[in-house]
């Protein structure tokens, strides 16, 4: 059976690289626009979404120097209904959490397409009573993400801790939420 819970997860301080062909000899020589690498929250049948997996990436109290690069995210469905902050209802493509710690991770060159959550359809960054001021989402991607409420793109939540994200040379477009369909912060 699948486990909607399963997730791609990324250690603190781990580098992770898409974007390959197999035939390089330095990570200079990856090209991440012809070689797609692409992190899947399709589990189930491909008729439909409502048995993929609520999150595809997920990263918690990251140190600086993780790093998510080059990498196509689609198809998470963070659908769940509880009334918590969980990965299970925020982030479909990726769930960042810094809550009891902080995380500083760096998202760049991704391309986030058609994730869905109740909170944050392509991306939900939360500080919780921790701070996540050090994330930062560069060169990337936002399309066709759906939140059932907020965030269409991303959903930036403060909570009781610190979370000031930077965004640069971002794309947001075909985005949906009740709030906020790029970003909620």
């Amino acid at each position: 059976q699948n486990d909607r819970n399963a997730s791609f997860v990324i250690p603190s301080g781990v580098k992770v690289l898409g974007g390959f062909s197999g035939k390089e000899t330095s990570v200079s020589q990856r090209d991440f626009t012809v070689n797609r690498t692409i992190l899947s929250g399709e589990i189930g049948s491909p008729a439909t979404t409502e048995d993929n997996s609520f999150t595809v990436v997920v990263v918690r109290n990251a140190t600086e120097g993780t790093l998510l690069d080059g990498f196509e995210i689609s198809g998470g469905n963070a659908n769940n209904s509880v009334r918590e902050i969980t990965p299970s209802n925020c982030g479909g493509g990726l769930f960042n959490d810094a809550t009891g710690g902080s995380s500083s991770v760096t998202i760049s060159n991704c391309f986030f397409k058609a994730n869905k959550a109740l909170y944050g359809g392509g991306l939900y960054n939360n500080a919780g009573n921790g701070n996540c001021s050090g994330t930062k989402v560069l060169n990337c991607d936002f399309y066709k993400n759906d939140a059932k409420v907020d965030g269409g793109g991303v959903y930036n939540q403060g909570g009781s801790g610190v979370c000031n994200l930077l965004t640069k040379n971002c794309n947001f477009e075909n985005n949906q939420a009740y709030y906020g369909a790029g970003i909620l912060n």
